[in-house]
């Protein structure tokens, strides 16, 4: 669950053009009316009144789709990032889920990302929940219209991805999803997934010569925090707060071994 570096996509737009000049100009300019991209200023009547950027994985203001398409598409935006308890506790073996120094660098890394956004005029709402129960509760008191968030690919985020968009799909509110976890956009890969090498000269092979899209550049500025609902940033937790061992008592104890 630590921060990771990763590459935004870029979706692309087309428009039909009809077989005669004066059917063709007229389906031009519907279509372009119906494909205008929710990020043109120029029409502020489409843009949504107020939108969720949920952070995961990719705690980056540079290069991240999830919220340079948020802050395009919408009047206001609330960042949000929830420490769910399913990501802590022991695991079936009996191992942590998270460790101490690897929820340190986490709580870090959010911190960090909260004074990123506060210095471009925005705020990190922080919760400590189950990521389906809190962006409902924050859609609601927001008035929100989508959750923007990148893909993951283990199981368990997967399974959490399919809650969450069912429980807000229940709510009226769409659910935004980009990739954003390798160096090659999945959908530049010249192969279906399911003819994915099964080794890296394989896969060197077939991607050679293949273009890695540019990196998107941080904004300046991001939209200013909804005004319905006054919703309180919240603290940042401690390790103890998830139910860990603090780093001095940890110390403390291998010292003592």
């Amino acid at each position: 669950m630590e921060a990771k570096i990763e590459h935004g996509m870029r979706p692309s737009e087309a428009m039909d053009n009809g077989d005669s000049d004066k059917d063709g100009n007229d389906q031009v300019e519907s279509s372009t009316r119906s494909n205008r991209h929710l990020s043109d200023p120029s029409d502020a009547a489409t843009l949504r009144s107020a939108s969720i950027v949920w952070f995961r994985n990719d705690l980056r203001v540079h290069d991240n789709e999830c919220l340079n398409s948020a802050n395009n598409e919408s009047m206001s935006v609330l960042p949000v990032y929830c420490f769910d308890p399913r990501d802590y506790g022991k695991s079936s073996s009996g191992f942590d889920k998270t460790g101490p120094f690897r929820a340190t660098f986490l709580l870090e890394s959010v911190a960090d990302l909260r004074k990123t956004l506060q210095a471009k005029g925005s705020d990190l709402v922080v919760r400590i929940g189950k990521p389906e129960i809190v962006l409902v509760e924050l859609a609601q008191a927001v008035g929100a219209e989508a959750v923007y968030a990148h893909r993951e690919v283990s199981h368990d985020e997967v399974k959490a991805e399919d809650n969450i968009e069912a429980v807000l799909k229940e709510e009226g509110v769409e659910v935004k999803y980009f990739w954003g976890s390798t160096l090659y956009h999945i959908d530049d890969l010249p192969f279906k997934l399911t003819e994915m090498p099964t080794n890296y000269g394989g896969f060197k092979e077939k991607v050679q010569g293949l273009e890695v899209r540019k990196t998107i550049e941080a904004l300046d500025q991001v939209k200013e925090l909804p005004a319905k609902g006054d919703v309180e940033p919240g603290e940042i937790p401690s390790l103890v707060d998830l139910g860990l061992k603090s780093l001095d008592s940890l110390c403390f104890f291998l010292m003592s071994i």
